[in-house]
């Protein structure tokens, strides 16, 4: 079964989730647009998508059964519609089936939809109505519309609609969703701020303040910044959610170096959740880098310090925290022989645990056609509460077959063994592009 299948067959009424009713809606569009026939003096509409069929087989012996999941996608844009080549439309769904004896949750939904609308581009507006994500704001999902009015450098917009149900991604009038957004761009500056506003059943369930700066301070430098700021309803007030900032030195082309910190927080819905969370916040600190050793070498690193500060009981109410080390070398065609290779490692000691894993993976492309990929990895852990180590080894192979310039097929394999488990996972992938 699949959403390709569900679009262009008719039958079956007795089962039409929303992505049959969207995707003959689709199909529609796409036989008005394109049929053979259509009047020469209509717009040269563009097409372009992608349609994948997708299977995942697992089985361990932890596992109380199988898993086997097939997944359908149908993605495709539609542009240049109008005589002025602003008028756009783009659909993306996919379709979930278990073909196992059981599935990770009773509540999973067959089907999503990620996107289903009309856009508009013009010189000055921006108009866009259907299952969207708003422009300068992707983080924000709606069933609605988007209208921004934009100039060479500043953007004004906004958005209104319902959101799509978090459970089951399904339209749902019970969850509604506004915001309004500002974006200026110049030379070395991009920059936006918006305000959301989301509610459930008539009653506020989260506002929040979002906004981003990226930036060219001086030459071979770049700033990026990104914070959210949530309205505590208990408090009153913003109380920071989530930020990111990253300063980067490009010197050349062969080397970068760049600081940062994160800052996380569970989000809360104060209405539409129907349990509690606690204030468990994590910070970090890294550094990373990058340098190109001549043509065919580079190696990497980064370092970074984590805390974790549990509103629960954490040792003595400290935060817990980790130091994390990742650091590894690459090889483009090795000795002359067209394999590259990648090693890697990653050193984390945390609170009262330690978790040290080292990976191998060499790859290598024959004639333009196929590409093999080989990997392995080992991690060492233990605890020192219970005293006990362990180690997991891992094996993996995937080949990736190109078949035409349309077509093409993928395959992996792998096999995870530790002491207490062993794990088989194994996916492929046939996929058309248009």
């Amino acid at each position: 079964m699949s959403v390709f299948y569900n679009c262009c067959k008719a039958e079956r009424p007795e089962r039409r989730p929303a992505l049959y009713t969207l995707g003959m809606a689709a199909c529609a569009v796409i036989i008005t647009f394109l049929a053979p026939g259509a009047s020469t003096a209509a717009p040269p509409v563009e097409r372009h998508g992608l349609i994948s069929v997708e299977d995942y087989f697992s089985t361990g012996s932890a596992a109380a059964y199988d898993r086997n999941i097939l997944t359908t996608r149908m993605r495709f844009d539609l542009t240049k519609i109008n005589r002025d080549n602003g008028l756009s439309f783009h659909f993306d769904g996919r379709e979930r089936m278990s073909l196992g004896p059981g599935d990770y949750n009773s509540n999973i939904k067959s089907v999503f939809i990620d996107t289903f609308n009309l856009q508009y581009s013009g010189q000055r507006y921006y108009l866009s109505a259907g299952r969207l994500r708003p422009k300068d704001l992707p983080i924000e999902s709606v069933d609605g519309v988007n209208v921004l009015y934009q100039t060479s450098d500043l953007g004004m917009g906004f958005f209104t609609g319902s959101r799509p149900d978090p459970y089951t991604g399904a339209v749902n009038p019970d969850f509604l969703t506004a915001g309004a957004y500002l974006s200026y761009r110049k030379d070395d500056i991009a920059s936006s701020v918006a305000f959301v506003h989301t509610a459930y059943k008539g009653g506020t369930d989260r506002q929040y303040l979002y906004g981003t700066l990226s930036y060219v301070p001086v030459t071979k430098t770049r700033f990026y910044g990104s914070v959210m700021a949530d309205v505590d309803r208990t408090a009153g007030g913003l109380s920071p959610t989530n930020a990111i900032v990253e300063l980067t030195y490009l010197p050349d082309g062969r080397m970068s170096l760049a600081v940062g910190y994160t800052q996380f927080r569970a989000i809360r819905y104060w209405r539409s959740m129907d349990y509690d969370i606690n204030g468990t916040r994590q910070d970090a600190y890294y550094i990373s880098g990058n340098w190109r050793l001549g043509d065919r070498y580079a190696v990497y690193g980064r370092i970074e310090r984590q805390t974790r500060d549990y509103q629960t009981a954490a040792a003595g109410g400290s935060p817990a925290l980790s130091n994390v080390l990742n650091m590894g070398l690459s090889a483009d065609n090795l000795l002359d022989t067209g394999m590259n290779m990648n090693l890697s490692a990653s050193l984390t000691d945390n609170y009262s645990s330690r978790n040290d894993s080292y990976r191998m993976e060499l790859n290598r492309l024959f004639r333009d056609v196929l590409q093999i990929v080989l990997s392995g990895s080992v991690m060492a852990s233990s605890y020192e509460i219970t005293g006990e180590t362990d180690n997991a080894y891992s094996l993996g192979a995937a080949g990736y077959l190109f078949i035409s310039r349309n077509w093409s097929a993928s395959a992996s394999f792998d096999r995870e063994q530790a002491s207490g488990y062993s794990t088989n996972r194994l996916m492929t992938r046939l996929s058309y592009k248009f």
